[in-house]
């Protein structure tokens, strides 16, 4: 892909891109390029892609050793994985799913309906958090009363009411599939992850690398390099040196590069970009229980101060799109929300709240996402344009867990925060951050309440129709741009870069495909 080309830079902005910097360190290091004899490829992450047996998932979906029973397709629909079929009665609260034949797991066993049944059994005793996405019974099966075998390759699923969108829950790490014997009597893993996907894993070490080998019994196409290696390198300076001296051929995950860096390494031919929208908000968290931040009129002034338009072409090299909607144009009931820019009247609405008074606030920030954003420079900007409207930002970057800690507490003001969807039903983030009883607008004191919100989602809960339920989230999406309970910033647009002696690594809205990489 042709790298994008940002406007000219503002003075202020400009000041600020500086202070961050950037450091180009090339160490002369031992080459990573393997024998086509060896066949391994290197790609870096910022994190384990194999996290400990706690985690739901174990692994990564990245890594391509488990499998979903349903997956995303590119536009964001439901499409056939393990699962090769399915269809639910009049009232959705019946669903058949015939299951793929032929399947092994890379311990040479079936896959077929005992198995899916047993991970039924497991996901019950949840739910399990991940670094990746979490499995949450309740979210994406509710109201789940029996799990039937129909024969071996079949299974129903029974709920007490309507499900109509299951298929759309079920996408992804709403449905990962693991050999039974990996689970401990409590679900949690007791042993290493066992899947069905074109890779198996054979090796990892913690905070450094994990190793996962083609698995030649696989149903679908065989992956196209023997071996994939993941380091972990968490710097992002650290990760660009190696890049340059060919330690690894590719980064990966979540803001695998940043945009400046990108757009530095691109001068060299060796490599290349690849980068694609993804289901992934940035958004400014506000405490609404706290004055002044219960008043949507500042509120209403904080999202009009802010040129969104400059953050996506200054900071992110034009990778990205200015929105003031807090779906992203990935998902199937998204709405076109207009992005407001208003300066003059972002200042007359903080004065009637403010008058002549400053406002202190507190402004989280987690220190992990300095390596995968520019959020630095993002946060000194907010904080130079809310200071124009009363607001004098006191930018504090934390470990995760002492956000999470003052986000409990209530002890915080704002925050840059960012959302992602691990489906195209948007129904549970809706439910737990923008209902009055939501789980996570109590536990992190968001303190947002709207009754027309609250009877929305009870309506599109069990409503069948598709073309009613994107109405009524378009109703939802309006509500949330008038009443502010989140500055949305921008729709994440995923980058990563790579050696072009390799081939294959594409960026798409469902992710990549880990399976279709080789050396050229």
């Amino acid at each position: 892909m042709t790298e994008k080309k940002g406007k000219s830079l503002g003075c202020m902005l400009l000041g600020l891109l500086l202070t961050v910097g950037l450091f180009w360190s090339v160490p002369q290091t031992v080459n990573a390029e393997k024998s086509q004899e060896n066949e391994e490829i290197v790609f870096a992450s910022h994190r384990d892609q194999v996290r400990d047996k706690e985690d739901a998932v174990f692994i990564s979906q990245n890594m391509r050793v488990w499998e979903p029973l349903i997956t995303m397709s590119e536009d964001g629909a439901p499409s056939p994985a393990l699962a090769v079929e399915w269809n639910k009665n009049e009232d959705a609260t019946e669903w058949t799913f015939v299951l793929r034949e032929g399947v092994k797991f890379h311990d040479g066993t079936d896959f077929n309906a005992d198995v899916v049944i047993a991970n039924f059994d497991r996901w019950k005793k949840g739910p399990f958090s991940s670094e990746f996405n979490g499995i949450n019974m309740e979210n994406t099966f509710p109201g789940l009363k029996e799990v039937k075998k129909i024969d071996e390759n079949t299974i129903s699923l029974i709920f007490e009411e309507s499900v109509p969108t299951l298929d759309y829950n079920m996408m992804d790490y709403g449905s990962p599939i693991f050999q039974p014997e990996c689970f401990a009597d409590d679900g949690t893993f007791a042993k290493d992850a066992i899947g069905t996907g074109p890779y198996k894993l054979v090796e990892y070490k913690k905070d450094e690398y994990c190793l996962v080998e083609r698995f030649d019994d696989y149903w679908g196409e065989k992956a196209k390099t023997k071996y994939i290696r993941c380091r972990t390198i968490p710097d992002a300076n650290t990760k660009i040196s190696a890049l340059k001296s060919e330690e690894i051929m590719a980064v990966m995950d979540i803001g695998a590069i940043q945009p400046n860096l990108a757009k530095e390494l691109v001068k060299d031919e060796r490599f290349q970009v690849t980068s694609s929208v993804t289901s992934k908000t940035h958004h400014i968290q506000i405490n609404m229980n706290k004055e002044p931040f219960n008043d949507v009129r500042l509120r209403k002034a904080m999202s009009m101060i802010v040129d969104r338009e400059t953050i996506v072409e200054q900071l992110y090299n034009g990778y990205g799109k200015a929105s003031s909607n807090w779906l992203t144009s990935t998902c199937p009931f998204y709405k076109e929300e207009p992005v407001e820019y208003n300066p003059e009247e972002a200042k007359k609405l903080a004065k009637e709240v403010l008058g002549d008074e400053r406002v202190q606030a507190v402004f989280l920030m987690r220190t992990k996402d300095l390596d995968r954003y520019p959020f630095k420079a993002e946060a000194e900007y907010l904080q130079a344009v809310f200071s124009e409207i009363g607001i004098d930002l006191d930018i504090q970057i934390l470990e995760e867990n002492a956000v999470y800690d003052l986000w409990e507490k209530g002890e915080y003001d704002l925050g840059l925060a960012m959302q992602s969807f691990p489906n195209s039903e948007p129904y549970a983030r809706f439910q737990g951050i923008f209902a009055s009883d939501g789980a996570t607008n109590i536990q992190y004191n968001r303190g947002y309440k709207n009754e027309k919100m609250d009877s929305l989602l009870q309506e599109v809960k069990n409503e069948m129709d598709m073309d009613t339920r994107k109405e009524l989230y378009g109703q939802m999406q309006d509500i949330l741009v008038e009443d502010v309970p989140v500055v949305s910033l921008y729709q994440e647009e995923a980058l990563a870069a790579y050696n072009t002696k390799i081939q294959g690594y594409e960026l798409k809205p469902n992710g990549f495909n880990l399976a279709e990489v080789e050396w050229v």
